[in-house]
């Protein structure tokens, strides 16, 4: 069930989110992505369908990340939205 805070709302992840995402990564995460893995759209889809994964947005859709929990470890793909929202993010996550 999504859930919000002012400006981000919060559901889990699907695979029909990875291009929005890919396509607005910030460049350190898109070189991480890089970095370790191949593909980055294969990645991507490998990390939502094994882990518990939710789909962060701003209000009007923006993609700002996807997040999951894999192992007892977090792990996060940030958007380009995400330089304009991190507080209500960090917000989310600490619940």
């Amino acid at each position: 069930m999504p859930t919000s805070t002012p400006n981000i709302t919060v559901r889990p992840a699907t695979i029909n989110d990875v291009p929005a995402v890919l396509d607005n990564l910030l460049d350190n995460s898109l070189q991480d992505l890089l970095r370790y893995k191949e593909n980055p759209v294969l990645s991507l889809a490998e990390d939502i369908s094994s882990s518990e994964a939710f789909y962060f947005s701003t209000s009007d859709g923006e993609p700002v990340a996807i997040v999951g929990m894999d192992s007892g470890c977090l792990w996060m793909h940030m958007c380009k939205a995400m330089e304009k929202y991190p507080v209500a993010c960090i917000k989310y996550l600490k619940r």
